[in-house]
């Protein structure tokens, strides 16, 4: 796993005076892994480093996100949905000094469940911490069960 970024639109929508839906869209960039070995070749004996990196682009959309304020203390739980949508994946392969990079289709969208606290700094300005956990392969066939997690920190300005 990788570390990515990513930045967008929150929008604060209030029910009660503790409970508020906060959809959402971003852009983000993110690694979906990053791998490195030693690969030898058995007619040479010479040993190279081979280095594979999955990178993509997506188009972030969190339709429902829920935030719930318990007590009077600003600290907040989410939970809610959050869809992506690949615009752009790349995998790169370097074989010593030698480097391929190609772009490959992948699933059309992921979809995962989002959990996560913050805390409100002030009444337009949140600090968070999320999980969303995938729920759909990111090939999109259902023999492959390689889902994606992902963590994040972030800061909010509603």
């Amino acid at each position: 796993m990788g570390i990515g970024f990513g930045g967008g639109v929150v929008r604060r929508i209030p029910i009660t005076s503790s409970l508020d839906i906060t959809p959402e869209i971003g852009l983000l960039h993110r690694n979906l892994y990053g791998w490195k070995s030693d690969i030898s070749d058995p007619n040479t004996g010479k040993t190279e480093e081979y280095l594979e990196d999955e990178s993509e682009f997506v188009l972030s959309i969190v339709p429902v996100l829920t935030q719930f304020t318990p007590f009077e203390f600003p600290l907040y739980v989410a939970a809610g949905i959050q869809v992506d949508f690949p615009i752009l994946a790349k995998l790169t392969t370097t074989i010593g000094s030698n480097e391929e990079t190609k772009t490959y289709s992948r699933a059309g969208y992921d979809l995962g469940v989002i959990w996560g606290i913050g805390y409100n700094i002030a009444e337009r300005f949140s600090f968070n911490f999320r999980s969303v956990i995938g729920l759909r392969s990111i090939t999109g066939k259902r023999a492959d069960s390689r889902t994606l997690t992902q963590y994040g920190l972030g800061v909010v300005f509603f």
